[in-house]
């Protein structure tokens, strides 16, 4: 016993000293703290960047591998590219990732690049493998690296403690960058934390009640805080520049990307008008506008625009910008022109506000924060409450909170699979119970008087009932691999912007891993058979997530997750390796895609000719025509009727110049049609005149039409948003294109017959099951006659424009 006893402290003084030296031994690859989205704000479900400051004291490559939860609880490897580190040099690796859980933990490992013989399981791996080996015979592994002073091989963070990150923000709440110090929008911190934030950061929400929309402002030390992928800017809802205007190229070229895929860029340019025109903002914003200096004293229209009751303080003229976009819509102007302009470009918009925004007089005036809601298009909470009271209204729970949630129900849905009823299993168990208990005693006891055969019947009846169940099963689920595809092509004329989504639903027969992939099928038709042009059209592939707190919803709290598979994605995110689906079940993916068109798509000549008055011709060179199409302009929508009884509705086809001005063209009111709100004539008792009843349709979040859902995300905010639908549009927000319509833009929306992408499962193309693919124009209109809304300047030139 004492011997024992020996051998036990002799070990556990081993095992102290092992820890001891591993802890404090030096490693050859230092790291700080990663720095998670900015200052620590990101949201759920959306791209957020990761950096980390790497110091070697070796020349080596690394990567970056951080590890989060997705919705349904398996760990997600995001990796990034190669960094390759100089002894001495700090080194930002960067890397994006996917949060699928507001409590998901975050786990950063570096990867060390180690030489092996080559092997044929080797040249498998390739680039997309960081775990594995590669090519060449190359192998990824995890290495140490020493953080505060102790040497780990990975780093474990969690939200709201004090060496981890804040909670990610949900997708209802907005994230707003600046750069600058702009009035009105101070920057959220632990110390002025916005309502609904607690001390730490994190979104302080009842469990019962719906939580409030949150507003976080963060304010960028310099323009290199800003990300040169465009993906980086998926949490946040605006950039506001004021002042600081010096943007590095790739940092513009980022924000020119991210505005046209459905970004807002808000600059307020004042004074500093020369410095901004030196600049690489500023000549991107020269291409669009024409500006030009001035002394203003009228500053009315932007105490309208705020919508309070304070007046600026000032005295005297005012430096300020005067802006006139090309196309555009002025929302504030002065004697002297307009002050503050918006335009729309690709999906996206700019706003310019020839102010400052952080000096004198609007620095200092008490309701600038009015202003700032006009410019950032805040929308308030009476939508959401209206909702809420709305769906607390209905007899029966849905299930389906927001239009992601039923566009994930749709995509769910596989008519051949027959799902069994809770009735029918029940009645399976009865049977399979009288079997064993009082049929095998009446057999054995009473029929053949033998009751020793009981351990013979009883196997016989498990095994046959098994096999009874198992061909049960086998029958109603199918063994065959089924896809739900539903694809969305966006183009727009004015940039020659092609934005592309595809929704996949996979459904296994087996318990698999596969390697997905999504090829992107309209580069052909942009750019003809270039490699290169197919190569610069590739797709980013992540799982698809809903805004809610059920089972496979962003909002559901992480309980004790263990077993789960781990998958992993390719550095360029155009891949998703080792991606496990269960035996009759589902992945719900999504593919995304931004690139500009080399050749015209659509030509268009629009010309409004008064208020929701529209004239002129357009077509486009799609490979298929659109059918089942409407073009929505303002709060006017066109669509053709068929031209006699029993006759087809026409279709659009490639290169065929199509007439609005044409008889079987119909226009009304875009609100009523999306509603579908009739008017029909009542008819009194007493004979007297008759009563008007405008009746509206209900819309129906169980419907399963992929045609009326793609219709209402479309024109979501046009058909009354949540007060209509009852539903919130919080994952696809940005797929809403009723902002475009009072931008002198025109929207067409229809249906095609040709698949816009292709999944691939192990390398191999896949055809869907079922296919459903949907194209969006977006044209541009030009004012027959423009309504001048400022004054003519009061000088020796009379009659000619400002």
């Amino acid at each position: 016993m004492n011997k024992t006893l020996e051998f036990l402290k002799f070990a556990g003084l081993a095992i102290g000293i092992g820890w001891g030296l591993n802890g404090a031994c030096p490693a050859a690859v230092t790291v700080q703290t990663p720095q998670v989205g900015y200052h620590g704000y990101f949201q759920v479900g959306r791209w957020a960047p990761l950096t980390l400051s790497v110091t070697s004291d070796s020349r080596r490559e690394v990567r970056c591998v951080v590890e989060v939860l997705d919705p349904d609880g398996c760990p997600a490897q995001f990796c990034s590219e190669r960094v390759r580190l100089e002894p001495g040099r700090s080194v930002a690796a960067r890397i994006l990732f996917r949060m699928g859980r507001l409590d998901s933990p975050l786990t950063v490992r570096l990867m060390g690049r180690q030489r092996k013989a080559a092997s044929p399981s080797g040249a498998a791996g390739g680039e997309n493998e960081p775990t594995g080996t590669g090519v060449a015979g190359e192998a990824w592994s995890p290495i140490q690296f020493v953080h505060e002073g102790r040497s780990v091989t990975l780093l474990k963070l969690r939200s709201g403690t004090t060496n981890g990150f804040r909670r990610p923000l949900r997708q209802s709440d907005r994230l707003v960058l600046t750069l600058g110090h702009p009035a009105g929008l101070a920057p959220s911190s632990p110390r002025n934390a916005p309502p609904g934030r607690d001390e730490t950061g994190a979104v302080a929400r009842s469990k019962d009640s719906s939580p409030p929309e949150i507003r976080v402002v963060v304010e960028l030390e310099s323009p290199e805080r800003l990300p040169t992928d465009p993906r980086a800017l998926a949490s946040v809802e605006a950039v506001v520049v004021a002042g600081q205007y010096a943007l590095p190229s790739d940092r513009v070229t980022a924000l020119r990307r991210w505005v046209r895929s459905g970004g807002h860029l808000i600059i307020a340019v004042g004074s500093r008008l020369k410095e901004l025109r030196e600049t690489p903002l500023g000549r991107w914003l020269g291409e669009m506008a024409e500006m030009r200096a001035a002394r203003i004293s009228d500053l009315s229209g932007i105490e309208l625009l705020a919508g309070r009751h304070r007046s600026i303080p000032f005295l005297g003229r005012i430096p300020a910008t005067v802006v006139r976009f090309q196309q555009g819509t002025v929302l504030a102007s002065t004697l002297d022109g307009p002050v503050v302009v918006r335009r729309a470009v690709g999906f996206g918009q700019i706003t310019v506000l020839g102010m400052d925004l952080d000096r004198p007089p609007l620095s200092e005036w008490g309701d600038v924060d009015g202003l700032c809601e006009q410019l950032l298009q805040v929308r308030h909470a009476a939508d959401d409450d209206r909702a809420q009271q709305r769906r607390s209204e209905q007899l029966s729970y849905t299930g389906i909170n927001d239009l992601a949630s039923q566009l994930h129900a749709v995509q769910d849905y596989f008519p051949e699979i027959r799902p069994f009823s809770s009735w029918f299993i029940l009645g399976l168990m009865f049977v399979y119970l009288l079997v064993v208990g009082p049929l095998d005693y009446l057999v054995t006891h009473r029929l053949l008087q033998r009751p020793q055969w009981t351990w013979f019947t009883l196997p016989v009846a498990i095994i046959l009932a098994s096999a009874v169940f198992i061909w049960t099963a086998q029958a109603g689920r199918g063994h065959q691999l089924r896809v739900n595809q539903l694809d969305l092509l966006d183009i727009d004329e004015a940039t020659s912007t092609v934005r592309g989504h595809c929704w996949l639903a996979i459904y296994s027969p087996e318990h698999k891993r596969y390697r997905v992939e999504v090829e992107p099928l309209d580069v052909r038709w942009r750019s003809g058979d270039d490699a290169s042009n197919r190569a610069a059209g590739r797709s980013f592939v992540c799982w698809n997530g809903i805004p809610e707190k059920v089972i496979g919803g962003m909002y559901r709290p992480a309980g004790f997750e263990i077993g789960r598979p781990t998958y992993r994605f390719s550095p360029r995110a155009d891949a998703i390796d080792d991606l496990s689906i269960a035996v009759w079940s589902t992945r719900n993916l999504v593919a995304q895609w931004h690139d500009r068109s080399t050749e015209p798509l659509v030509r268009s000549r629009l010309r409004s000719t008064g208020v929701n008055q529209l004239t002129g011709t357009f077509s486009h060179s799609l490979p298929a025509p659109i059918e089942d199409w409407i073009l929505a302009y303002r709060n006017t929508v066109f669509r053709p009727v068929a031209r006699r009884r029993g006759a087809d509705v026409p279709k659009l086809a490639p290169n065929r110049p199509v007439d609005l001005g044409a008889l079987y063209i119909f226009q009304r009111e875009l609100r009523g049609y999306l509603t579908r709100t009739r008017a029909r004539r009542v008819t009194r008792e007493d004979l007297s005149m008759p009563d008007i009843l405008v009746e509206q349709t209900k819309y129906d979040a169980m419907s399963r039409d992929p045609a009326e859902l793609m219709q209402m995300l479309t024109f979501h905010e046009a058909a009354g948003g949540t007060r209509y639908t009852g539903l919130t549009n919080q994952t696809w927000e940005r797929l809403d294109l009723s902002p475009l319509l009072r931008l002198d833009r025109a929207v067409l929306f229809g249906r095609i017959q040709v698949p816009v992408a292709r999944l691939k499962l192990d390398g191999q193309p896949v055809a869907a099951t079922r296919h459903t693919a949907f194209v969006r124009l977006v044209m541009p209109v030009r004012e027959h006659e423009a309504i001048r809304k400022e004054l003519p300047k009061l000088d020796g030139d009379k009659g000619k424009p400002n």
